[in-house]
């Protein structure tokens, strides 16, 4: 009888599956490509033992926050995630997010900063989307989980920022889809005799010059600009639209330096030089807008002439332009025929 019941206690054990208790877990996980300001083109992940790790409910917005840093301060990070019109966040998508402080709570909010070893600052009015996976509240309003994934894109042409906030939730931190960077350069050539570019060869790039300003932005048109640490070598390119119609991709020639209500307009100016007057001739080759119709990434060539003179300034711009895209052929100006037999 003794040994029937072994038996007997050792089946039922073995037919009993063992059930194993959920791991609970809470990270911060961000990352970007080379050159993506916040995250400084690092993979940094944060847990409660790294120190100070909380996530926040405001019941009047209904903003969730979270903080986490190290005791030294050197990782120090800040997650803002908020509903249109205030409303509580749920299980979903939330897309053409705002700054707060370009925010006119008409869209979700998502904001990620941060200081110490990294980049640390977006600058300017970043935008992004988030989704929240999960989230569940205590009575009191509390957050007692929260998954919620993110992608934050700042207006310099740097590439984006991804992460993952996962909050008292059985899960592990598993590798993020960092996008390579896009490509950004202003490359031009300046025959002997142009006034503009004073018949020198230029090269130019985000990280040229630290503290440069890098910027696309929408001014009856578009309009490029570079600065470097000093302001001698500030460059411009801008295109003005007839009745501010949104630039397209294409071939545009013979377009005078100022726009009108019907015809376009184009001009390079660096260094405190312009032209009075000028024709020219682009090419723009890749043209991306967000939702509200500002310019995001921007690839054009072009061949400027001053006052009538044969020589001329030929270059090309890429801004946030994304990797391996054809090149449409479509030039057939003078001035661009040259450009490629020199």
């Amino acid at each position: 009888m003794k040994i029937a019941h072994l038996l007997l206690c050792l089946a039922v054990l073995l037919c009993v599956p063992f059930v194993a208790s959920a791991q609970i877990n809470s990270y911060f996980h961000l990352a970007g490509p080379p050159g993506e300001p916040v995250s400084g083109g690092q993979d940094i992940v944060l847990t409660p033992a790294d120190g100070t790790f909380q996530v926040n409910h405001d019941p009047t917005t209904n903003q969730l926050q979270l903080v986490c840093y190290t005791p030294t301060r050197s990782q120090d990070w800040q997650l803002l995630i908020m509903n249109a019109r205030e409303t509580r966040l749920q299980v979903g998508t939330y897309n053409n997010t705002k700054a707060p402080t370009c925010d006119d709570r008409a869209h979700p909010l998502l904001y990620i900063f941060g200081s110490g070893e990294v980049g640390g600052e977006s600058g300017g009015c970043p935008t992004g989307a988030f989704i929240v996976h999960q989230v569940s509240y205590a009575p009191n309003g509390d957050v007692l989980t929260l998954w919620v994934t993110f992608t934050q894109t700042t207006h310099g042409g740097h590439g984006s920022l991804v992460g993952e906030l996962v909050f008292n939730l059985d899960h592990q931190v598993t590798p993020l889809p960092v996008a390579p960077p896009n490509l950004n350069s202003f490359t031009m050539t300046s025959d002997p005799g142009d006034f503009v570019g004073q018949g020198v060869q230029y090269s130019f790039t985000p990280a040229y010059g630290s503290g440069s300003s890098w910027r696309l932005d929408r001014s009856n048109g578009v309009q490029f600009g570079y600065r470097p640490s000093t302001t001698t070598d500030f460059w411009s390119v801008l295109i003005n639209t007839p009745s501010s119609i949104p630039l397209t991709t294409g071939a545009y020639t013979n377009i005078p330096r100022t726009s009108d209500a019907t015809h376009y307009g184009f001009s390079v100016s660096g260094e405190y030089r312009a032209c009075g007057l000028s024709i020219s001739n682009i090419d723009v080759r890749y043209m991306q807008y967000d939702a509200e119709g500002y310019p995001l990434s921007l690839w054009l060539t072009f061949d400027q002439f001053c006052s009538g003179a044969t020589a001329g300034l030929h270059g090309e711009l890429k801004f946030n332009v994304p990797p391996n895209l054809p090149v449409p052929i479509r030039r057939t100006s003078w001035g661009y025929l040259k450009s490629m037999y020199r």
